[in-house]
């Protein structure tokens, strides 16, 4: 995942805190192993910076005190660019299931749908599991379309060769069968 937002924005506690609250919508979801994020970081080097209490494990909402938080990260770690306007949300998946995949995506989408703002823009397809949700995707919407192209052209094959209809009934219905029971 990215967060694109405005520069500066990791310095905006009313920013930072929605993207703390996708980090925590996607870490309750199943096939969830870990995620990481900018507000993640900051949480903990905010403790660190109070001798490591656990009850200052938080965001702090003064700007000045989530800019020292986040002054240490710098942008090689890849959870922000130079000017803090993108922020990537490393989601690391238990497996690489398609039924997986498509559940995370949906759970990124619903929480994009509701909390999603001008300032504030989700964007999917990131990483190895953003590629094969992209893949996934395309290979829906586009094979029953190429499923009938090869049945038609099987088809047309089998009249022109064998110019029976009989025929090409008898090579054409144990391959639908075949192609029916492979996708059940």
């Amino acid at each position: 995942m990215i967060v694109e937002t405005v520069p500066q924005a990791c310095t905006e506690h009313e920013l930072v805190s929605v993207i703390d609250r996708f980090e925590w919508h996607m870490r309750n979801v199943p096939g969830v192993q870990s995620v990481v994020g900018l507000p993640t970081a900051a949480r903990l080097l905010t403790a660190g910076w109070n001798e490591g209490s656990l009850k200052w494990r938080v965001l702090p909402r003064d700007p000045s005190m989530l800019a020292q938080a986040v002054t240490y990260i710098d942008t090689s770690t890849g959870l922000l660019n130079s000017d803090c306007s993108v922020m990537p949300v490393l989601i690391f998946t238990a497996d690489h299931k398609a039924e997986t995949i498509e559940r995370i995506v949906a759970a990124v989408k619903n929480f994009r749908a509701e909390n999603e703002t001008e300032d504030l823009k989700f964007r999917l397809a990131t990483g190895n599991v953003g590629v094969m949700a992209a893949t996934n995707e395309a290979v829906a919407a586009a094979q029953f379309p190429i499923l009938l192209g090869v049945f038609g052209a099987v088809i047309v094959l089998c009249l022109i060769t064998f110019r029976s209809v009989r025929a090409t009934a008898c090579i054409i219905l144990p391959l639908g069968l075949v192609s029916l029971l492979a996708y059940a």
